[in-house]
């Protein structure tokens, strides 16, 4: 099922998967451009994988053509499309994955995900990078496959809990740019 929704800047298009990797998890938002060229490669992912029951992809149309207080340049407006999820979803309480359109899935995502949900609904974890660049972390995981990272890069698939999202509403209010 295919639902296109238009709200303000940015367009919903959401999916309903059946049989989602994720069980307990159960909303995905994937960030993408209005018009991009990656459409056929996100699908494709998303029709896969079915990371959770619930995927509503956001549109976003960028700044130059819809203006947004504070964003001036491309990193700007993705961390908008960002806070605009964080808006969103504020009242779901569980966590949500955020993606971005150039997300790739490894077969191994199917394999770990049941211990990797259960380790976020158990642990108290605020933000969970299922593919990120560590740029400074721990050396040992808190448990298996888990390590703790302090600073990354290239965060293209996140989980961020409730109260992850709320204090980044937060930061929305005090106006503070985290580029």
């Amino acid at each position: 099922i295919n639902t296109v929704i238009a709200m303000l800047c940015y367009q919903e298009e959401r999916l309903y998967f059946d049989n989602p990797t994720f069980k307990k998890i159960t909303t995905t938002y994937l960030i993408t451009m209005i018009g991009s060229p990656r459409r056929e490669t996100y699908m494709y992912q998303l029709n896969k994988y079915r990371p959770t029951k619930n995927v509503i992809i956001l549109h976003n149309p960028g700044y130059k053509i819809c203006e947004k207080t504070h964003v001036l340049k491309s990193t700007s407006d993705i961390w908008h499309a960002n806070k605009e999820v964080c808006e969103r979803t504020k009242y779901i309480p569980e966590p949500i994955l955020i993606l971005e359109d150039d997300v790739v899935f490894l077969p191994s995502f199917i394999e770990n995900a049941a211990e990797i949900e259960s380790f976020i609904l158990t642990s108290g974890v605020e933000m969970y990078a299922l593919g990120c660049i560590p740029i400074f972390n721990s050396i040992f995981p808190t448990k298996t496959h888990h390590y703790k990272i302090y600073k990354a890069a290239m965060s293209h698939a996140i989980i961020y809990s409730n109260k992850a999202r709320n204090i980044i509403l937060e930061t929305q209010k005090n106006n503070i740019d985290i580029d």
